[in-house]
């Protein structure tokens, strides 16, 4: 008996296999996201950031996959930013945004100044 006479589950889908639609939730979450953004058309977030704002309402994974969609039909903008550490954040800035640059700067600090293990004793504890 070899490795061939084993049923696989990883079969491919049938040929009769539907595309299923848009799922609702994905397009609810765009829709608040898209309202979020004509508000304020200056604002900046970050991934993690608009899930959280979002998460009374949806799971991470759709909020992520809602800006991505919107990223791929030009509504929003992303940028990444990398630091000398390894690590990144994504900013997703709306699409006539010109001068995110500011903003998201004073966000950078902000990120930098809670990730730095030395900038206070309590961080250090949990950085340890």
């Amino acid at each position: 008996m070899g490795i061939d006479d084993y049923y696989y589950d990883f079969v491919g889908a049938p040929e009769y296999y539907e595309e299923y639609g848009t799922d609702s939730y994905f397009v609810e979450a765009q829709q608040q996201i898209r309202e979020i953004y004509e508000r304020d058309k200056q604002s900046v977030y970050y991934v993690r950031q608009m899930q959280i704002k979002l998460e009374k309402d949806y799971f991470h994974w759709i909020t992520y996959n809602a800006m991505v969609g919107l990223m791929k039909i030009g509504y929003l903008t992303d940028i990444m930013i990398k630091r000398e550490t390894g690590t990144s954040t994504r900013y997703f800035i709306h699409k006539s945004n010109r001068y995110p640059k500011r903003r998201i700067g004073k966000m950078e600090k902000l990120i930098e100044e809670y990730s730095d293990c030395t900038s206070s004793a309590k961080m250090r504890q949990t950085c340890l």
